[in-house]
């Protein structure tokens, strides 16, 4: 893959936004390249971790807004994968950039991969990317944790600390609230803290302070997680546990 410097990526995120606001369309950067932009103070902590270079972009969109969407990267010059769309029944679409190759997802109403994470009233709560618990959950939702989600997740939890609300907090309430009703999507994010928690100490960029705020964060966002009531549904899956696939197999673009 072709590395497309950090200033491309902006300058490419920033047109794309700035024609759909144009069109009355709000798109929201979710994955990786949001993860850069909303955490600015420790954005170069990033790179001292040796986190990968981010080589394509990622929105959210409103699903009633699809056709205007596609208006929009059409006319910057993309051209869209057609049976991805075909495939996905329009939920998710991907546009490429035949000069720069710039690859960019777009996503309807919610972010389904291994559990689905539903945004559709959400997107102007930041003004920014997705909110902070959507961002978090997206990357905390891989059953299959790599290295680069575990930086991204660290240094997320490094900048923000939790909170009720949305203001440059990570809603713990939401995060609560969304586990308490997917037993599934639940354990594999429990399981993920301690992946996460068990991974700091291999990275010599974060100090001690560092390694603390991480998992004092995640120690108390698992305590919200388990004190938030249960519904039924969740009860109920929860006593099949891991006998049966608790995840939604992801599979990769053509």
């Amino acid at each position: 893959m072709t590395e497309i410097p950090a200033h491309d990526l902006e300058a490419a995120c920033g047109a794309i936004r700035d024609a759909a606001e144009a069109n009355g369309v709000s798109l929201r950067p979710v994955g990786s390249f949001a993860v850069r932009s909303h955490c600015g103070r420790f954005q170069s902590l990033l790179d001292r971790m040796g986190r990968d270079a981010v080589n394509d972009l990622d929105f959210a969109a409103e699903r009633r807004h699809s056709k205007s969407v596609r208006r929009v990267f059409e006319g910057l010059g993309y051209v869209g994968h057609k049976q991805l769309a075909l495939a996905t029944d329009g939920q998710h679409q991907y546009f490429v950039h035949p000069q720069t190759r710039l690859g960019v997802d777009v996503y309807f109403d919610l972010l389904n991969y291994c559990h689905p994470i539903p945004f559709a009233d959400r997107l102007r709560a930041d003004p920014v990317t997705i909110p902070l618990a959507e961002l978090l959950l997206a990357k905390m939702q891989i059953v299959e944790l790599t290295e680069k989600d575990v930086k991204d997740t660290v240094v997320l939890l490094v900048e923000h600390d939790l909170g009720t609300g949305d203001d440059e907090t990570i809603n713990a309430d939401r995060v609560a609230d969304l586990l308490s009703r997917d037993w599934g999507f639940y354990y594999t994010f429990t399981q993920n803290v301690g992946r996460v928690v068990e991974r700091l100490d291999r990275y010599d960029a974060l100090d001690d302070a560092a390694r603390a705020t991480v998992r004092t964060r995640l120690g108390g966002l698992q305590e919200r997680i388990e004190a938030h009531p249960k519904d039924f549904r969740w009860k109920l899956r929860s006593r099949v546990g891991t006998k049966r696939q608790w995840y939604q197999d992801v599979e990769e673009k053509e």
